[in-house]
């Protein structure tokens, strides 16, 4: 299953996805709607890691692991 979806194929799909999702692995829909962002469909534990992680750090390094994590799903 490929990990990148237009908003289209996600309403569709909706159920793989969270399926998917659920099972670890991270799925992005992608818009080209003017200014609309795309989103991240995560597994609430895998969300529930980065939560803890990021509340664990000091805030400088809070905001260099923020824009690792960041760049790290621009590259999906």
């Amino acid at each position: 299953m490929k990990t990148t979806y237009s908003v289209t194929d996600a309403q569709q799909n909706l159920p793989a996805l969270m399926q998917a999702a659920s099972t670890g692995t991270p799925v992005k829909i992608e818009t080209t709607a003017g200014k609309q962002q795309g989103a991240i469909l995560l597994s609430e534990a895998r969300w529930t890691a980065i939560q803890q992680q990021l509340a664990g750090q000091e805030p400088e390094d809070e905001l260099h692991h923020r824009q690792d994590f960041y760049r790290a799903w621009g590259r999906l």
